[in-house]
C-alpha cells in the first residue's frame, strides 16, 4: 500500500469522490517522494538495513532484502502521505479511521520484514504527514486569498 498499489487505489478512490483533491494528491506524492528519496540516498546513504546488521534474518520466499538505504523509509512516508490526502479529502464514513489504519500497517510491515528500523519507519511517517498537510494548508491559505 506503500507503493504503486496503494497510489493508484487512493487515486482513482479520489476521481470518483473528491476530483478536486487530485492536484494536491499529484503535488504530495511528488515532495514526498522528493524529500525521501532525497535524505535516503544524498544525506543518508550510509544508513544500513536491518538484513545488513542482523545477516541472520529469517529469509521470506519472494521477499528481497536490501542492504542500504535504510533512512528514512519511502514505503512509509508514501503511505502516510498518501491516507492522510485521503482522510482530509473524505473526512466521512470512518474513511480517516481506515486511512490512519492502512498507514499505520505499512509501517508495522516495514519493521516486520526487517526492511526498516523503528526510526527509519517513524521519521517516514513524520515526513509524509508534515508534507500533505502542508500542502494542503498552502493550497487553502493560496485559495482563500485568490478568491478574497
Amino acid at each position: 500500500m506503500g507503493e504503486y498499489l496503494g497510489v493508484l487505489l487512493v487515486l482513482v478512490f479520489l476521481f470518483f469522490t473528491s476530483k478536486h483533491f487530485i492536484p494536491l494528491y499529484l503535488v504530495t506524492l511528488l515532495m514526498t517522494l522528493l524529500v525521501s528519496q532525497g535524505l535516503k540516498r544524498f544525506v543518508f546513504e550510509h544508513e544500513n538495513r536491518p538484513s545488513y546488521t542482523y545477516q541472520h534474518l529469517e529469509k521470506i520466499e519472494g521477499l528481497e532484502h536490501h542492504k542500504h538505504n535504510s533512512f528514512p523509509s519511502g514505503h512509509t512516508s508514501t503511505a502516510f502521505a498518501i491516507f492522510t490526502i485521503l482522510a482530509i479529502a473524505c473526512p466521512q464514513k470512518g474513511v480517516p479511521f481506515l486511512a490512519a489504519i492502512l498507514a499505520v500497517l505499512v509501517g508495522i510491515s516495514r519493521v516486520y520484514l526487517g526492511q526498516h528500523y523503528l526510526s527509519d519507519v517513524v521519521t517516514g511517517a513524520i515526513i509524509g504527514l508534515f508534507i500533505s498537510v502542508w500542502v494542503v494548508y498552502f493550497y487553502a491559505l493560496y485559495g482563500q486569498k485568490k478568491n478574497g
